[in-house]
């Protein structure tokens, strides 16, 4: 535990227009609480899920990303359209060395496999359609007897979300011979609704880049989230 100084660099990446080559596409955030705070209680060595209220779409598009936003814990994500599975976003944990805790401590009745690693990617799409008028919600399921879930200073549980963030590309109808987005090494995620006016692109989210309408929010799997859009 020694103090040590850390220096944070952000890199803003903006275009002064539209390429042609781009899509211009909508966010849509979905959100296990709704429009509240994203915090929902966790709950200890035990199986639970969260599921958000329906959100009626407000827009269409051909979906070129969903990716999805989970704490420690957490097992996968599914994204649901009229009462059908769109997207199941599945966790990964310590993939790498960088998601496994160095010290190895675990909390009492975890398996020993999985002491002290953390949520290192989730699986996203770039598959579907959203019309006008469909219903939509996001589950989050959580195994904390399977993964050790995050701890407070205290000690006691940290709260869990379970977010999910659509790019729907404006005006385009979604075929099999559509452009698809390639995966993320991170989970993401972003809030209900959508926006308006031109704001930010997201490299990881496309093989054909996009420029977002609205502000929005990106997320990493396990840690607090950075906004990228401007108001």
């Amino acid at each position: 535990m020694d103090n040590q100084t850390a220096v944070v660099t952000v890199t803003y990446e903006y275009l002064p227009g539209l390429p042609s080559s781009f899509h211009k596409v909508t966010p849509i955030w979905l959100d296990i609480t709704g429009c509240g705070s994203s915090d929902e209680p966790a709950k200890n060595n035990t199986a639970f899920q969260y599921t958000s209220p329906v959100w009626t779409a407000n827009a269409t598009g051909r979906v070129t990303a969903a990716i999805g936003h989970l704490h420690d814990g957490g097992v996968n994500l599914d994204i649901n359209q009229n009462n059908s599975t769109m997207c199941d976003c599945e966790a990964a944990y310590g993939q790498n060395p960088g998601y496994v805790d160095p010290s190895g401590m675990s909390m009492p009745g975890m398996p020993m496999g999985d002491m002290g690693t953390h949520i290192s990617s989730l699986s996203e799409c770039s598959t579907g359609q959203v019309n006008l008028g469909d219903n939509l919600t996001v589950t989050a399921f959580y195994n904390t007897t399977e993964y050790m879930p995050m701890t407070n200073t205290d000690g006691s549980l940290a709260p869990i979300m379970g977010i999910a963030l659509l790019y729907l590309a404006q005006n385009e109808t979604y075929t099999s011979t559509s452009t698809t987005a390639s995966p993320s090494p991170t989970g993401a995620g972003s809030g209900s609704g959508s926006g308006s006016g031109v704001s930010s692109s997201s490299s990881h989210a496309a093989a054909a880049p996009m420029i977002t309408t609205g502000p929005f929010f990106v997320a990493g799997a396990i840690g607090a989230m950075v906004a990228l859009g401007f108001a």
